[in-house]
């Protein structure tokens, strides 16, 4: 599917470049946006989310924070291609964002381009504003090949981080792909602690108590996200599995390519 049907509400109003537009509706401020977008996009939301920053770019093109969701957003989704389309997208309005060349780098890691990946990882620590997600981009290029240096990556980048959730889901996330359970289980217990109502980190933390063998565990984990995020077929259909017996290893492969 081409980048322009994928997003069907984030018109290019037709030429390469051109600023994209908002699909109808009431006109909040960009920052309104970005506050529904951020708590949606912890609860796995992602066609919801895509809208929201859809949105706010539509009020503002040059808008990072609404770029850089977009692209976690397809990564999460593991569209990596379209991640790429965006990224490069995204690049033409903020040519010297260290965030988007550092997410590009991701989707082209992931997309088996590692060499190509690891380029523009090094393309992003050469701009300024180098933060938390630069070194978790680089912790991903690097991935299992260099766990060693990928988890000094992920010590980097938390060093950096804010109190917010967002960095302690992306380490567990790549904790969970170096095959660190219990790494990742410390980081997902911290932001169910600290943020109960969001239902990713639970999802998360539901698949990676199945693979420690904390199998009950996992099940009260997995209610927890399927009852905070009704709508999300993925987390139900997780917790369905495993109350039936069977595994969730399908759900971290589809997830981080394990």
């Amino acid at each position: 599917m081409d980048s322009k049907s994928r997003f069907g509400h984030l018109e290019m109003e037709g030429k390469e470049g051109a600023a994209p537009t908002a699909e109808k509706g009431p006109a909040y401020a960009p920052g309104d946006y970005l506050r529904q977008a951020f708590e949606l996009e912890l609860n796995g939301s992602y066609e919801d989310v895509l809208r929201l920053y859809a949105r706010a770019l539509g009020r503002d093109p040059h808008l990072e924070e609404a770029w850089v969701g977009q692209l976690r957003c397809l990564l999460a989704r593991e569209e990596f291609h379209e991640a790429q389309v965006w990224a490069r997208k995204a690049s033409e309005y903020l040519p010297r964002s260290a965030q988007i060349v550092a997410l590009e780098a991701v989707a082209l890691a992931r997309d088996g381009r590692q060499q190509e990946g690891l380029t523009r990882s090094d393309d992003a620590l050469k701009l300024s504003g180098q933060g938390p997600l630069v070194w978790f981009a680089r912790a991903w290029v690097h991935g299992k090949a260099r766990a060693d240096m990928a988890e000094r990556c992920i010590d980097k980048a938390l060093e950096q981080a804010a109190g917010d959730p967002f960095p302690r889901v992306e380490a567990a996330l790549l904790y969970l792909h170096l095959g660190k359970h219990g790494l990742a289980l410390q980081h997902l217990q911290a932001v169910t602690a600290q943020r109960p109502a969001l239902a990713r980190p639970w999802y998360l933390m539901g698949l990676c108590m199945e693979r420690l063998g904390m199998r009950r565990q996992a099940v009260a984990a997995l209610a927890e996200a399927a009852g905070r995020a009704p709508a999300n077929r993925r987390y139900r259909d997780a917790l369905v599995e495993l109350q039936r017996g069977g595994g969730v290893a399908g759900w971290l492969r589809r997830y981080l390519g394990l």
